[in-house]
């Protein structure tokens, strides 16, 4: 083919990816939303594993002495792709579904709401894990043994936050604390971890004071990237 003949040819490939692009933008804006919920009782643990959602759990005051839990996913991004489960006093939330060859998402985002019901404060939750690809994780007033959240490209958040065990990573986005506590041996570890070739580097430890006798210590590391921890 020469170069005369090659030129229109690309113009037109332009063209039609422009058009692709065009019609993926102005279906993801008209799109209708979706929602689906489940709900479980006598709950010890959560898991949630997804890759393009936002997840906030959250507390609440609950008016039986078990543990319940409502899940609520909605948004603009298929919600159908969130599958429940619940199994040996655990709920297990998992965003499902292959990727399109073309799959427009322009900023239709998908919520993933979990409000833990609890009476009390006898009902702990036993662990409480979060993985997320794209999605921002924000978790408030919830007390449990264990907590782990790994985020490649979504902040962190959290408020309010009774663990033993506290461990957040985020490859590439910034990881907020406020308000933890703790009465026992405790071990905080946060990390941010860049994987572009940044020269700053940075790393922040702490003793903290407990009700009881134990040692205590939070350790942060961030190749680059805000890191702040704040207790009113």
């Amino acid at each position: 083919m020469s170069d005369n003949k090659k030129i229109p040819a690309i113009l037109l490939f332009i063209v039609i990816a422009v058009l692709c692009l065009a019609y993926g933008f102005i279906k993801s804006l008209t799109a209708s939303s979706s929602s689906t919920s489940y709900t479980a009782t006598d709950i010890q643990s959560i898991r949630v594993d997804v890759e393009n959602a936002k997840i906030h759990i959250e507390a609440i005051e609950g008016l039986k002495d078990k543990t319940e839990v409502e899940v609520v996913a909605k948004g603009k991004y298929d919600s159908s792709h969130i599958n429940f489960e619940s199994k040996n006093n655990s709920v297990v939330i998992k965003q499902t579904g292959f990727h399109k060859l073309l799959n427009f998402n322009f900023n239709n985002s998908l919520d993933v709401f979990v409000k833990v019901a609890t009476k009390g404060t006898e009902n702990r939750l036993d662990q409480i894990f979060v993985s997320s690809e794209n999605g921002k994780v924000s978790i408030q007033n919830i007390n449990s043994r264990a907590i782990v959240v790994h985020s490649e490209n979504g902040e962190i958040s959290m408020k309010d936050i009774t663990s033993d065990e506290l461990s957040a990573h985020s490859t590439s986005a910034d990881i907020r604390l406020e308000g933890l506590s703790s009465s026992g041996s405790i071990d905080y570890i946060f990390q941010n971890d860049i994987t572009l070739e940044f020269k700053w580097k940075g790393k922040w430890e702490s003793k903290l004071q407990s009700d009881e006798a134990s040692t205590n210590k939070i350790v942060m590391e961030s190749d680059s990237g805000h890191m702040s921890v704040s207790r009113k």
